[in-house]
This record gives structure tokens, sequence and C-alpha cells, in this order.
């Protein structure tokens, strides 16, 4: 292997082909980055002004690819990583909210049982409570039997105001005259056509009817 440094006088970007060679058998994959691997545009010039004639471009190519494997890798690796850890805190806070909700629980039955017990005294002091207790009727309210004879007096009231105007001479008005008169008049009977032939009326000896001409018959 010969360290003549023509590569490096040939590099259009500046770079060390021999260090870059040298890392890529080693497979220094940081050493790699800091030497600026990914830099290399592979023109080709270091292999073809080498006098040991290295392909130099191929190891750059192996060594850029399996870096980037490499990255791939890692980063799939940290992902996972990253979901694995969420999931950790997802149950372990679930498993703290059930063991508050499982603390909890008996607290809350104890309250919802004095709640009911309470409901059922209510309850029961409320069916148990004396009938005085119940509002007492107005002064002024009338009682069943005086409601029914108020209601016969009204009734009666009503029946004697009708007898005593049906028994009240009717005034006749002119317009019940008119239609008096037009019920009274009898109805009007319309001529209908008569079936029967009319009659003949006789002759008249000082205005005879006139003939009818003679009709020619045709000689035989």
């Amino acid at each position: 292997m010969h360290r003549c440094g023509l590569c490096a006088e040939a590099c259009p970007a500046s770079l060390l082909p021999q260090q870059l060679h040298f890392f890529a058998l080693g497979k220094d994959y940081d050493q790699l980055k800091r030497q600026h691997l990914f830099d290399c545009i592979e023109c080709g010039a270091c292999s073809y002004v080498c006098p040991s004639s290295i392909p130099l471009v191929q190891y750059y190519r192996a060594a850029k690819s399996e870096i980037r494997a490499l990255d791939l890798q890692q980063h799939k690796a940290d992902h996972s990583r990253q979901r694995f850890e969420h999931r950790q805190e997802r149950l372990q806070r679930e498993a703290e909210q059930k063991e508050r909700d499982r603390i909890a629980a008996p607290k809350a039955a104890r309250i919802k049982a004095a709640k009911e017990a309470e409901a059922a005294k209510q309850s029961e002091s409320g069916a148990s409570a004396p009938a005085s207790d119940a509002p007492a009727p107005k002064a002024g309210a009338l009682s069943p039997e005086q409601k029914q004879l108020k209601i016969a007096a009204a009734t009666a009231q009503m029946a004697l105001k009708k007898a005593r105007s049906s028994s009240l001479p009717t005034r006749i008005t002119p317009t019940c005259r008119r239609r008096s008169r037009s019920l009274n008049k009898p109805p009007v009977r319309r001529r209908t056509p008569s079936t029967r032939p009319r009659a003949i009326p006789a002759a008249n000896p000082l205005h005879p009817r006139p003939r009818p001409a003679a009709t020619m018959r045709p000689k035989s």
C-alpha cells in the first residue's frame, strides 16, 4: 500500500482518500463520519490516479450503505423504545387509577347507604303524619248539600222565566206578516204541455178550407 498522496491531490472535494480507505477497511464508522465520508461525490478521480489501482470508490460506497443501514436500524430501535416507555407509563397510570377507585369504593358505598336510609326515614315520617295536619276547609266554603240546593233553586228560576216568556202575546211585525202571507198563499200551478191531440175546429161555410192540389197520376 503506497502513501504517495496523489489521491488527495486529485480529490475535488478536498478529502483524504487514504484515511477514508483505512477507516472503511476497519469499519470505524464514527471516524468515517468525522472525515466527512458523505461529502464524497464518487467521481472516481482517486481510483484513477492511484498507482496501486485500489478501488477506493467501491470501499466508500460499501461504507455509506452500511452506515445508512445502521442508522435506520438505530432509528427503529429508538422508536420502539419510545413506544414501550409510553405504554409502560400508560399502564402505570391505569394501575394507579384502579387503586384509587378501589380505595374510594367503600367510602362511596357508605355514603350511598346513608342517603338511602335517610330517604327511607323521611318517607316513613311522611306516611305516619296525622290527618289533622291536612288543611282545614275555608270559612266561606259550601257543603255538598248546600251546593245541590243552590243548583235546584237556579234550575227552578230558569224554568219560571221560560214559562213567563211563553205566556206573553207575541208581537207581529211587518216582516212576520209578509212571511205568514207567503206561507198561506196557495201554490201556483204551472201549466204542463198536454199530450192529448188538439180538436179540429168545425168547417165554416163562409170560409171554406183550401183543399190540397190534386196530384196527376201517370196514365197506364
